[in-house]
């Protein structure tokens, strides 16, 4: 391993740095999405939505549609009782993103 890859690996592993604080954030909201993605994948034509970040007790998510916004939105009770018991988010609060660009915007029946 050269010097530079050394030096690089060591930033992203070091205990309290802040590339290792991100790398673990990501890692977390990786893993969140996966599950809200099995979740929301028992129930055909929901929305699949991306988790972006958690911003204190705000979770945001994004959505290719104003369509798949409003269903989250119908859900949002739901969603957020959800968050808070299956993955540990404090969120009282959802923002949702519509990102046209976005391929998967809704869940397809098997």
């Amino acid at each position: 391993m050269n010097e530079e890859a050394k030096l690089i690996g060591d930033l992203l592993t070091a205990p309290r740095s802040t590339a290792a604080a991100l790398l673990a954030h990501v890692e977390r909201l990786n893993a969140c999405q996966r599950e809200l993605a099995r979740w929301l994948a028992t129930d055909a034509g929901t929305p699949s939505p991306r988790l972006l970040t958690t911003r204190g007790t705000t979770a945001v998510l994004q959505v290719g549609s104003a369509a798949a916004a409003t269903v989250l939105r119908y859900r949002r009770e739901e969603l957020l009782a959800f968050l808070r018991s299956r993955l540990g988010i404090d969120a009282e609060r959802l923002e949702i993103r519509i990102d046209p660009a976005s391929s998967e915007d809704t869940n397809t029946a098997p």
